[in-house]
């Protein structure tokens, strides 16, 4: 029969929110006790009669048929799913809920794990460090943690509910709570997730993992059954953070589609390979006294660049995008000279655990390797390469240039040459920085491009400026002063064909008689550019300085300004480590500015002397995440006007 009840708490697994409706189906086989109680000695449940609870056998089959993910390295955050209860009892209106939740199968059940933090809907409630963070829940969680091998034994709650009969669960990482109050999650059982380190062998879990260690790691297992001795990886650089495999897809498949994103080769020879060949020496070295020379000398050809996709897309699990699929694309560029007519997009999907910017690194590193890929290389070599075939990296010297050639086919001709072809490797790899070395420093590349001065006029023209090597990140940054008669306002900047976006002046947008503002733009255009900038009037002293920067965000970190009357203005403007400060003064009199600034990154001034004495121009490069302090001072106690801006 089938008995339908009101519960006062939801199952975010079966349910969402608020009061639901569930069904509990019992037969002649099989009779359902909602059990509130857990016995503490073991044998049959104990209840209290109130019908509080949903029928365990529906709980547990709702895992039934579903992929249970293999979790590989590193300490990722993985989201659990329930494998006992939930079992409910009410004491002084309080639901308590007993339940367990699994986090899937380690790949290596002889290794050791820790258990480093629990969140429950989202909310961390159990650090490693601090303990509970939530009323009710035990400090000593971690004893409820099992770690995933052959051989652990089963939680006490199962044992004494099942006895002797009781699962272990083992290989699976699980967690078991005891009577947590469901108070604080709106009497419903929460999503679990927990950070689980993977510390075998002294391992360092926030290290990560090689990715060809997780392939092999991955191999070894008895969800896939390949020994040392039938799969081995060779050069692989690249490393993940974790890798948590729940597709539903063969070991092969997930080799192909690494193979679509990395440059390697799956090869079946006397066992699996995966090769990374551009990371390794290459196999053999034709010189030119090693390959046949005209007329069957070397030719090079291109395939059309409509075969290779315009957009790769790769999405991964992002780590700080709290373990979600992320897309990561790359194209070839389309501005501002289109590279290809291409429109079509690949999409690769695979269980890997990183981040962005390693992401970025990979998708980058493939649309390179598919540019370089579309040279066809064919050669004779003489019979000092009659070992080559197809697969093996040949290095093919000539006066003019050395390339690598991975050989796709080989012909081996009766008088012992071998005819060759192929496709040219990109010889470079991936890899990582350990944290703290030091590489130098980062900072934004900024260029003092030169000043313009202008007596009078409504709009004030700068031709034939150079804006350096064109860069999708590259900022271009005017900042300029002004005085006149009346005040004037702002009418328009153009900076190489593009509308200048305001980043800050010293009166709003309003209109002034003594001015500074800055503003920006991305252009495309290089050499032979043009600024250009409107009043709503005619003005005098005009004075200006472009600058190039790059990389650069496309909006400023900090802006701020003052105007006024005084002898000095002092603004402050917060500054990134990496990043840089520009900012422009002017006083009303011809009264000599000075400048000053704090900090460790010591500004540099620019007052040209071809610029009118009132006008100051300056920037630095900044070396720190802090405030800055900028003030103009000068001996006469007229209007001045300031504005500066900061970028990262």
């Amino acid at each position: 029969m089938a008995i339908t009840e009101t519960t006062g708490f939801s199952d975010p697994y079966f349910n969402t929110g608020g009061f639901s409706k569930v069904t509990l189906v019992t037969s002649p086989l099989f009779d359902y006790h909602p059990i509130t109680t857990v016995s503490g000695t073991g044998g049959d449940p104990v209840t209290d009669g109130a019908l509080t609870g949903v029928a365990p056998e529906e709980v547990a089959a709702a895992t039934y048929g579903k992929v249970i993910p293999i979790v590989i390295g590193g300490a990722p955050r993985i989201g659990g799913f329930i494998i006992y209860g939930p079992k409910y009892r009410t004491e002084s209106d309080i639901v308590y809920c007993s339940f367990g939740v699994s986090f899937g199968l380690q790949c290596n059940p002889d290794g050791e794990r820790e258990l480093w933090e629990v969140r429950m809907d989202g909310v961390k409630v159990w650090t490693v460090e601090d303990g509970s963070l939530l009323s009710g829940l035990p400090d000593n969680l971690d004893n409820d943690f099992m770690e995933g091998t052959e051989d652990q034994d089963p939680h006490a709650l199962l044992v004494a509910d099942y006895g002797a009969a009781a699962p272990s669960f083992r290989s699976q990482c699980c967690l078991f709570f005891e009577d947590l109050p469901l108070t604080s999650f709106d009497n419903h059982v929460p999503f679990v997730s927990a950070v689980i380190a993977d510390v075998t062998d002294g391992a360092d879990p926030t290290d990560g993992i090689l990715l060809g260690d997780a392939l092999e790691a991955l191999a070894a297992t008895p969800y896939v059954g390949l020994s040392s001795d039938e799969f081995v990886t060779s050069g692989i650089t690249a490393r993940i953070d974790a890798l948590i495999d729940a597709e539903r897809s063969s070991f092969m498949d997930l080799l192909l589609r690494l193979a679509r994103l990395l440059p390697l080769d799956v090869v079946q020879t006397d066992k699996l390979r995966v090769i990374e060949r551009s990371s390794i020496e290459p196999d053999i070295v034709l010189t030119p006294g090693r390959i046949l020379a005209a007329p069957e000398a070397i030719s090079v050809g291109r395939v059309q660049e409509t075969d290779v996709a315009q957009e790769l897309e790769f999405i991964y699990i992002d780590i700080d995008r709290d373990y979600e699929f992320v897309p990561q694309p790359a194209r070839r560029p389309t501005a501002p000279i289109a590279l290809t007519s291409s429109r079509s997009k690949e999409t690769i999907r695979l269980p890997l655990v990183t981040t962005a910017s390693e992401a970025i690194s990979w998708v980058t590193l493939r649309k390179y390797w598919d540019e370089v890929s579309r040279e066809q290389i064919a050669f004779t070599a003489l019979p000092y390469g009659m070992e080559i075939e197809p697969g093996a990296m040949v290095e093919v010297v000539t006066d003019l240039k050395t390339w690598v050639v991975r050989i796709t086919e080989t012909l081996h001709e009766a008088r012992g040459t071998v005819r060759c072809a192929g496709t040219p490797v990109l010889r470079c790899s991936l890899s990582n920085i350990d944290e703290g070395t030091d590489i130098g420093e980062q900072t934004i590349a900024i260029y003092f491009r030169g000043g313009a001065t202008a007596t009078s006029g409504t709009t004030i023209t700068i031709p034939n400026i150079d804006f350096g090597p064109y860069e999708s990140s590259r900022v271009i940054a005017v900042a300029f002063s002004f005085g006149a008669t009346l005040a004037r306002s702002i009418s328009s900047v153009s900076i190489g064909g593009s509308s200048g976006t305001l980043a800050v002046d010293s009166n709003g947008g309003g209109a002034f008689v003594v001015g500074s503002a800055i503003y920006y733009a991305q252009p495309s255009g290089t050499t032979g550019q043009t600024v250009s900038v409107t009043f709503s009037g005619g003005v005098q002293a005009f004075a200006l300085a472009i600058y190039r920067m790059t990389p650069g965000t496309a909006t400023p970190y900090d802006t701020n300004s003052a105007g006024g009357s005084g002898t000095t203005f002092t603004i402050p403007i917060d500054v990134a480590d990496g990043g840089a400060v520009i900012e422009t003064a002017r006083s009303q009199s011809g009264s000599v500015l000075s400048a000053s600034y704090d900090g460790v990154d010591s500004l540099t001034v620019d007052i040209n002397a071809s610029i009118v004495s009132q006008f100051a121009q300056s920037h630095a490069t900044t070396t720190e995440t802090a405030t800055r302090n900028i003030g103009y001072s000068s001996p006469l106690s007229t209007s001045k006007v300031i504005a500066a801006a900061s970028w990262v």
